[in-house]
């Protein structure tokens, strides 16, 4: 074999190494994430408590402590953006009555037209 068959040989070989090492190294790549969405159904605020919009998690760990607006997690949403703000108090004041032969009376009192 003459010098210019050997290193033809050569370079023939390394390209087919080459090849060999491109396509094992995807081998070793990880595969694409699938995410199992929760649903977390929407909480009405009340007068004292924050509420929340409707939104999911997924259960995968690449996923951890991310929440979603839509089942495919394909849009991040933050918690902030999820929370419903208390509604506080709306107080409506009820007149004292005075009792009557076919009605009760009542004292002056206040009632929250809050849920």
């Amino acid at each position: 074999m003459n010098k210019f068959t050997k290193l033809l040989s050569v370079f023939v070989i390394a390209g087919a190494v080459s090849t060999g090492v491109a396509a094992l190294a995807g081998c070793n790549s990880a595969p694409e994430h699938t995410h199992s969405a929760t649903k977390h159904e929407a909480v009405a605020a009340t007068c004292t408590q924050t509420g929340t919009k409707e939104y999911y998690t997924c259960n995968g760990s690449d996923c951890e402590g991310k929440y979603f607006e839509d089942e495919a997690c394909t849009t991040e949403v933050t918690l902030e953006s999820l929370t419903i703000a208390a509604l506080g108090h709306s107080a409506t004041k009820v007149e004292a009555k005075d009792p009557t032969c076919t009605q009760d009376g009542n004292e002056e009192y206040y009632t929250c037209s809050g849920t």
